[in-house]
């Protein structure tokens, strides 16, 4: 009996991580070669690294888990202060999350690099907008980093 457990846990981790490798992909599909989203495209790309941020935490793939929850914090913030989110730093996000799910949790050290990496470049551009708020248009500025 505890074997089949076992085996039936295994073989759930294993569907997990195919979902998960194949989320990447048709996320990584949805950003490449974009230069920019409609709201729906970043609407869409927000859920989608949401959904990737609890699957791949739910799995303990903390990097990958990081890597989403980065790129839902950026779009998050970003819209919140009035801004596009840039679409290269958005491919950024997506490009780390599928060097991660290559990567199989390889290399942890590299994995917090890129997230720290990207959470600099989301306060970077959340700092020059502030430092440019002497503009009052409601529309969503371009911030240049």
């Amino acid at each position: 009996m505890a074997n089949r457990v076992a085996n039936a846990t295994a073989a759930a981790i294993n569907d997990a991580q195919i979902g998960i490798r194949d989320a990447v992909e048709q996320l990584w599909f949805r950003v490449d070669g974009h230069n920019e989203y409609s709201d729906a495209d970043l609407n869409d790309i927000y859920f989608q690294a949401h959904d990737l941020r609890g699957l791949c935490g739910s799995c303990e793939e903390t990097v990958q888990a990081g890597i989403a929850d980065a790129l839902c914090t950026y779009i998050e913030e970003i819209q919140t202060a009035g801004l596009a989110p840039r679409a290269n730093i958005i491919w950024l996000h997506a490009s780390s999350l599928r060097r991660a799910s290559q990567d199989g949790g390889q290399n942890e050290a590299l994995g917090q690099y890129l997230i720290e990496s990207l959470c600099a470049l989301r306060k970077k551009e959340l700092t020059a907008s502030q430092s440019n708020s002497g503009e009052s248009d409601a529309s969503p500025k371009e911030v240049r980093l």
